[in-house]
């Protein structure tokens, strides 16, 4: 949680504009056909935003709930401490009626204590749910319902791409603008933890898991060394040791209509875009 820093969260929003890297004008358009059903039918007095940094949805969300004279609490939850407090600091200039944030990964830890504010709008965007593993994302999705009443809807962006060498070049792009974010992790752990990180001596690298429907993003020893780590003791990498920075995770509504009823929601609405690209899930706790 300490890596992400102001330049760490400056590359993050540069990559996610990338051709093919983010989807945020979709999830926008898909969000704008969506909402006003949601709000109309449930009335949340109180929005909670899981991992606030993989989308641009807030905005549009709160815009809609002033536009419609709803007031409503924000909590925003994620492991970003910059994107959270942007998050917050956003809510607060769209006039909400309270605005808190909470670092902490929603798999791990879901706060308990969310106000007292209901029904309440639960959301998860910009495919924040791909990054966890398989069984991480059942974890979060489990920890979000035991959180929810019924009456209350959760609203997931989600990615279905599956084209294999579409996603690889997508992310391996010719301005480098990808990999830099990434070794940024390796500055930072070096800045943070006094390590002796050289960034130089890797290079970044797309793997992806064909079975498992997941990219990874790596970065590459280019030789044999060592990397000193006070307090933790020293690394010894082998040329072509991998180092996993982030993975991307996609999928399909099987897969999350299957997750979604494991942990005791119902699949209420599937909203795709016209290619078949990315959707919208609501979701709401089964009765």
């Amino acid at each position: 949680w300490f890596l992400v820093g102001p330049e760490e969260a400056r590359l993050a929003g540069i990559v996610r504009r990338l051709p093919g890297c983010g989807s945020e004008r979709l999830e926008r358009d898909l969000l704008a056909g969506v909402l006003p059903t949601i709000l109309e039918t449930t009335r949340p007095r109180a929005v909670v935003h899981a991992h606030p940094d993989g989308s641009d949805g807030t905005g549009l969300v709160l815009s809609e709930f002033r536009r419609r004279n709803m007031p409503a609490d924000y909590i925003a939850i994620g492991t970003d401490g910059t994107a959270v407090r942007e998050a917050v600091q956003r809510a607060m200039r769209e006039g909400t009626t309270a605005a808190r944030g909470t670092i902490a990964d929603p798999a791990v830890e879901m706060p308990t204590e969310l106000g007292r504010a209901r029904p309440r709008l639960v959301l998860c965007l910009g495919n924040a749910l791909g990054r966890y593993t398989r069984l991480g994302a059942v974890r979060m999705l489990r920890a979000v319902r035991a959180t929810m009443a019924p009456g209350e809807s959760l609203l997931l962006g989600v990615d279905l791409r599956n084209d294999v060498q579409a996603l690889e070049m997508a992310f391996n792009d010719t301005t480098g603008v990808i990999g830099e974010y990434h070794k940024r992790v390796l500055a930072a752990a070096s800045r943070e933890l006094n390590a002796t990180f050289d960034v130089e001596r890797f290079d970044f690298r797309v793997v992806y898991d064909v079975e498992g429907r997941r990219l990874e993003m790596c970065l590459v020893a280019r030789d044999a060394h060592d990397v000193d780590v006070p307090g933790l003791g020293t690394l010894a990498l082998r040329r072509g040791e991998l180092i996993r920075t982030a993975a991307s995770a996609t999928f399909s509504r099987g897969s999350i209509a299957g997750m979604l009823t494991g942990v005791g929601f119902d699949l209420r609405g599937w909203v795709p875009d016209a290619a078949d690209s990315y959707a919208i899930a609501v979701a709401a706790p089964a009765v």
